[in-house]
């Protein structure tokens, strides 16, 4: 006597959706902790002092990338990942990969090139942008910012 294969049914795209933003949530919450207890391993208690991660102070920088790594594993690589392990199916079916034809990595190369004019472009605009005299102190603050993100780019 021949058995069908025990294979669970499908769930809606509205469940699925809610899954992922659960996970999504979820995975921010226990990654970032993950990455603050790298922290704590690496730097002690002076991770948690008020200033410590806000961007001036150049020793904590590479405490700052690891924040944003483990940040982003939780909120954009576990979910999906969960999602299908909750399915039930392998990563590869579930999302469809496949072997990436040739003349679709040309069309991605050849619109990534097109596209650099524009970038510079729109990004020349942002940089000669003058905002209103009502927004005088945003802007000053914005350039200040800039500048300190700059200079400890090039400390680094």
């Amino acid at each position: 006597m021949n058995f069908p294969p025990n294979v669970k049914p499908e769930k809606s795209a509205y469940v699925q959706l809610l899954a992922l933003a659960g996970y999504a949530l979820a995975g921010v919450f226990v990654f970032t902790a993950l990455g603050f207890a790298i922290l704590f391993l690496m730097y002690g208690s002076k991770v948690f002092e008020p200033n410590a991660l806000t961007g001036g102070n150049p020793e904590y920088l590479n405490g700052l990338k690891i924040i944003q790594i483990c940040t982003s594993i939780g909120l954009f690589l576990a979910p999906p990942l969960l999602l299908a392990f909750e399915n039930g199916r392998k990563i590869k079916d579930f999302y469809g990969f496949g072997k990436p034809k040739a003349e679709w990595i040309f069309l991605v190369f050849l619109i990534m090139i097109c596209s650099m004019p524009f970038m510079e472009w729109t990004a020349l605009i942002n940089q000669k942008m003058i905002l209103p005299d009502f927004l005088k102190p945003l802007d000053t603050w914005m350039r200040e910012k800039e500048e300190e993100a700059m200079l400890s780019l090039i400390h680094i």
